[in-house]
């Protein structure tokens, strides 16, 4: 997802805005090696600034599908995304000459308010060009939920021999304690602390 600020970098002091979007295709992603999209997602990209300064909003929504993390069925869910970012356009790029630089120059969080602030990420863009990809893929990541369940309810897999417990009813028979840790089956916190 490459943005061309040519146009940016022409105008001087008057405000331009300008809508882009690019189209994710279904299949694997950089959010894991389990993590797949299950179908295209639009990716909108609004921009608006002049040749110092460009505010970049990107939102989608995406439709992805991964194993569930206890009983490993597929499961499939939608997970929007959404950043914002402020590009200062670099002297190099100004200059024609951002070959010599890398596309970020500097980068930082800034929170615009005390109270909930959204947090903008800053950088120094010295190219003709930014790529979107790295940036896009990190805020999905920060997105996603740290457990994916099939349901609330889940209960997995049986620990003994690996059936789904949401399907079928184990046969295995229930396994007797270590004897190593039968003092913590009787212990009992002390009600006077």
């Amino acid at each position: 997802m490459e943005i061309d600020l040519t146009a940016f970098l022409r105008t001087h002091q008057q405000t331009r805005t300008e809508d882009v979007s690019f189209l994710v295709p279904a299949g694997p992603t950089q959010l894991g090696a389990q993590v797949r999209l299950a179908k295209p997602a639009s990716v909108a990209v609004c921009l608006a600034g002049n040749r110092g300064m460009v505010r970049v909003e990107v939102s989608a929504d995406l439709h992805l599908c991964c194993p569930c993390d206890r009983c490993l069925d597929e499961v499939r869910f939608e997970m929007p995304v959404a950043f914002t970012e402020e590009w200062r356009l670099g002297r190099a790029a100004l200059d024609g000459r951002g070959r010599q630089h890398s596309g970020v120059h500097a980068q930082a969080w800034d929170a615009e308010s005390d109270d909930d602030a959204e947090m903008v990420v800053r950088r120094t863009v010295c190219e003709q060009a930014a790529d979107l990809d790295e940036a896009f893929w990190q805020n999905a990541g920060l997105a996603l939920p740290l457990k994916v369940l099939c349901a609330e309810n889940c209960r997995g897999l049986c620990q003994r021999c690996g059936t789904n417990l949401n399907r079928t009813v184990c046969m295995c028979s229930e396994s007797p304690p270590d004897s190593r840790l039968s003092l913590l089956g009787r212990w009992r916190p002390d009600p006077h602390r």
